[in-house]
Protein backbone atom coordinates (compact mmCIF):
# COMPACT_ATOMS: atom_id res chain seq x y z
CA UNK A 1 0.00 0.00 0.00
CA UNK A 2 3.16 2.57 0.46
CA UNK A 3 4.08 2.77 -2.85
CA UNK A 4 0.56 3.27 -4.08
CA UNK A 5 0.10 5.94 -1.80
CA UNK A 6 3.20 7.56 -2.07
CA UNK A 7 3.11 7.61 -5.93
CA UNK A 8 -0.49 8.88 -6.12
CA UNK A 9 1.13 11.82 -3.72
CA UNK A 10 4.13 12.30 -6.25
CA UNK A 11 2.06 11.90 -9.72
CA UNK A 12 1.05 15.40 -9.99
CA UNK A 13 5.07 16.05 -9.98
CA UNK A 14 5.89 13.09 -12.17
CA UNK A 15 3.65 14.64 -14.84
CA UNK A 16 5.91 15.48 -17.80
CA UNK A 17 4.91 18.27 -20.40
CA UNK A 18 5.51 17.46 -24.08
CA UNK A 19 9.19 19.11 -24.10
CA UNK A 20 9.88 17.02 -20.93
CA UNK A 21 11.64 13.77 -20.04
CA UNK A 22 8.68 11.45 -18.81
CA UNK A 23 8.63 10.93 -15.31
CA UNK A 24 9.90 7.59 -13.77
CA UNK A 25 9.09 5.62 -10.85
CA UNK A 26 10.56 2.95 -9.59
CA UNK A 27 10.58 -0.19 -7.60
CA UNK A 28 12.99 -2.63 -6.29
CA UNK A 29 11.04 -5.98 -6.58
CA UNK A 30 11.54 -9.69 -5.93
CA UNK A 31 11.85 -13.10 -7.82
CA UNK A 32 9.47 -14.74 -4.68
CA UNK A 33 6.58 -11.75 -6.12
CA UNK A 34 5.80 -13.81 -9.29
CA UNK A 35 2.84 -15.97 -9.33
CA UNK A 36 4.35 -18.39 -12.18
CA UNK A 37 7.47 -19.55 -10.85
CA UNK A 38 6.69 -19.77 -7.28
CA UNK A 39 7.74 -23.55 -6.36
CA UNK A 40 8.50 -22.87 -3.09
CA UNK A 41 5.13 -21.63 -1.42
CA UNK A 42 5.69 -20.04 2.00
CA UNK A 43 7.24 -16.61 2.95
CA UNK A 44 3.15 -15.53 2.31
CA UNK A 45 3.29 -11.92 3.71
CA UNK A 46 6.50 -10.55 1.91
CA UNK A 47 5.52 -12.66 -1.24
CA UNK A 48 2.16 -11.59 -1.54
CA UNK A 49 3.58 -7.74 -1.33
CA UNK A 50 6.19 -8.39 -3.42
CA UNK A 51 3.27 -9.81 -6.34
CA UNK A 52 0.92 -6.99 -5.32
CA UNK A 53 3.47 -4.82 -5.95
CA UNK A 54 4.42 -5.80 -9.48
CA UNK A 55 0.94 -5.79 -10.07
CA UNK A 56 1.13 -1.69 -8.67
CA UNK A 57 3.70 -0.99 -11.15
CA UNK A 58 2.66 -2.34 -14.22
CA UNK A 59 -0.94 -0.49 -13.88
CA UNK A 60 0.93 2.75 -13.21
CA UNK A 61 2.93 1.99 -16.44
CA UNK A 62 -0.26 1.31 -18.27
CA UNK A 63 -1.83 4.56 -17.44
CA UNK A 64 1.27 6.58 -16.77
CA UNK A 65 1.52 6.62 -20.74
CA UNK A 66 -0.88 8.98 -20.94
CA UNK A 67 0.95 11.41 -19.17
CA UNK A 68 4.60 10.65 -19.73
CA UNK A 69 4.79 8.48 -16.32
CA UNK A 70 6.98 5.54 -16.72
CA UNK A 71 6.96 2.74 -14.47
CA UNK A 72 10.07 -0.15 -14.12
CA UNK A 73 10.32 -2.51 -11.03
CA UNK A 74 14.80 -3.79 -10.65
CA UNK A 75 15.11 -6.89 -9.14
CA UNK A 76 18.43 -6.68 -7.82
CA UNK A 77 18.82 -10.16 -6.58
CA UNK A 78 20.35 -10.66 -2.86
CA UNK A 79 22.24 -8.11 -1.90
CA UNK A 80 24.93 -8.13 0.81
CA UNK A 81 23.70 -6.68 3.62
CA UNK A 82 22.73 -7.57 7.47
CA UNK A 83 19.13 -8.14 6.25
CA UNK A 84 20.31 -11.09 3.71
CA UNK A 85 22.57 -13.11 6.72
CA UNK A 86 20.26 -15.18 7.48
CA UNK A 87 18.99 -16.71 4.14
CA UNK A 88 22.35 -16.98 2.56
CA UNK A 89 22.64 -20.14 2.83
CA UNK A 90 19.80 -20.72 0.62
CA UNK A 91 21.23 -18.29 -1.68
CA UNK A 92 20.50 -19.81 -5.37
CA UNK A 93 22.54 -16.46 -7.03
CA UNK A 94 26.53 -16.65 -8.11
CA UNK A 95 27.87 -13.71 -6.59
CA UNK A 96 26.58 -11.62 -3.65
CA UNK A 97 26.85 -7.66 -4.66
CA UNK A 98 27.43 -4.73 -2.18
CA UNK A 99 25.07 -2.28 -1.74
CA UNK A 100 26.87 0.24 -3.47
CA UNK A 101 27.63 -2.35 -6.45
CA UNK A 102 23.75 -3.14 -6.65
CA UNK A 103 23.24 1.08 -6.33
CA UNK A 104 25.40 2.13 -9.13
CA UNK A 105 23.75 -0.21 -11.39
CA UNK A 106 20.12 0.59 -10.40
CA UNK A 107 20.65 4.42 -11.20
CA UNK A 108 22.61 3.70 -14.57
CA UNK A 109 19.72 1.31 -15.78
CA UNK A 110 17.18 4.09 -14.67
CA UNK A 111 19.41 6.74 -16.43
CA UNK A 112 19.13 4.92 -19.64
CA UNK A 113 15.13 3.19 -19.66
CA UNK A 114 12.50 5.13 -22.02
CA UNK A 115 9.27 5.05 -22.68
CA UNK A 116 10.06 1.38 -24.55
CA UNK A 117 10.82 -0.27 -21.06
CA UNK A 118 7.88 0.96 -18.91
CA UNK A 119 6.36 -1.85 -17.12
CA UNK A 120 9.31 -4.01 -17.18
CA UNK A 121 10.18 -6.01 -14.00
CA UNK A 122 14.18 -6.06 -14.96
CA UNK A 123 16.88 -8.41 -13.05
CA UNK A 124 19.47 -6.31 -12.90
CA UNK A 125 21.89 -8.57 -13.28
Amino acid sequence: VGPAILTKALYPRLRAKADEPPGKVVAIGAGVGSVGTNKAGGWYSYRVSKTALNALMRNIAIEGKKSKVLAYTLYPQMVDTALAKPYLKGNPYPDLRTPEETAEKMLDLIDGFGVEDTGRFVNIW
